[in-house]
């Protein structure tokens, strides 16, 4: 409710449980099923994605809700759609919404060898979308190697919608390289931009950026008003240190114009969430390790991408 109690209107009881493999196989019992991701459509109908586990086999899926919590029978199967994608496990960590009322899962799918980016796009009514991908897994697909396989793991872990509904996808590559010989792996960020038909940007230049020879991930990822990006996430400063990220990157993409790293304590700090204030300065939020134990924290920068310190003590 508006007042932060539980809703008892929302399906009756506050809390909707629905096991989406059991209802897609039509079996008695099911296999697991996660969300990871959430778009709210503007009728106030609840689009939630992630996977299922079909045949061993994880594979995207969406569900939708109608504003009381239950199931939307006319998304899908019985408010239920579940796709295939490359010929191994496939996870949707995100979604967006387009202004024709379409649907953007991002994540990623294995070949077998590595994972790469996948996109898939549904209609309003929870239909692969004929129009959109570029048609590398069939119809709504649209699948991105950062990297010559198999050195390269690729996740989309965030999506966000620019007014023309082009598309900005970020996440992370496991980069596998070799050191004095022996295989070295760490995780970088990678940034993609696709147009409004789910096909990469020719005019954006997609990469994977080397911050350090540590773990880099994007987790969040924000378009701007001058249709610059910024992207948060976290940064391993040291091999036991993880801080706070921002990256801002130009319009046109390729590597971040600045970088921005914040260490609340000295512990493990990341950012896995982001927005914007209507002033234009962006509030990050994760965890922040104080004593050895984890706390909410909450980072706030400026417009330009410093932190502000106007915001709680030293702003944070």
């Amino acid at each position: 409710t508006p007042d932060g109690n539980l809703d008892p209107a929302f399906n009756g009881g506050h809390v909707v449980v629905t096991d989406v493999s059991q209802r897609v196989m039509q079996t008695s019992t099911g296999a697991d099923d996660e969300a990871h991701g959430v778009v709210i459509q503007p009728d106030g109908a609840i689009v939630v994605v992630g996977f299922t586990i079909i045949n061993s086999v994880k594979e995207f899926a969406a569900v939708r809700y109608k504003t009381d919590g239950s199931l939307d029978g006319t998304f899908g199967n019985g408010g239920i759609v579940d796709v295939s994608i490359a010929s191994g496990d496939a996870t949707a960590y995100a979604a967006a919404m387009q202004r024709n009322g379409a649907i953007v899962l991002a994540g990623n799918a294995s070949n077998g060898q590595d994972h790469d980016f996948a996109l898939l796009g549904l209609d309003s009514a929870g239909a692969r979308s004929a129009g959109f991908g570029d048609g590398s897994d069939g119809t709504g697909v649209t699948i991105t190697n950062f990297g010559a396989t198999p050195n390269y793991d690729d996740v989309a872990q965030t999506i966000a919608v620019q007014p023309d509904d082009t598309l900005v996808v970020a996440g992370a590559s496991l980069v596998t390289t070799a050191t004095n010989g022996a295989p070295s792996t760490a995780h970088r960020p990678s940034l993609a931009r696709y147009t409004a038909d789910g096909r990469e940007d020719t005019g954006f230049s997609s990469k994977t950026t080397a911050l350090g020879s540590q773990d880099d991930e994007s987790l969040a990822v924000l378009v701007k008003p001058a249709d610059d990006i910024a992207a948060v996430g976290f940064h391993k400063g040291s091999p036991t240190g993880y801080n706070f990220m921002l990256l801002a990157y130009g319009s046109h993409g390729g590597d971040p114009t600045s970088t921005t790293y914040t260490d609340f304590s000295g512990g493990e700090d990341r950012a896995f969430a982001a927005a914007f204030q209507p002033d234009g300065k962006i509030v990050a939020g994760g965890y922040a390790t104080l004593a050895g134990q984890r706390e909410f924290a909450l980072l706030r920068y400026d417009s330009a991408g410093s932190v502000d310190a106007t915001f709680g003590p030293n702003g944070n």
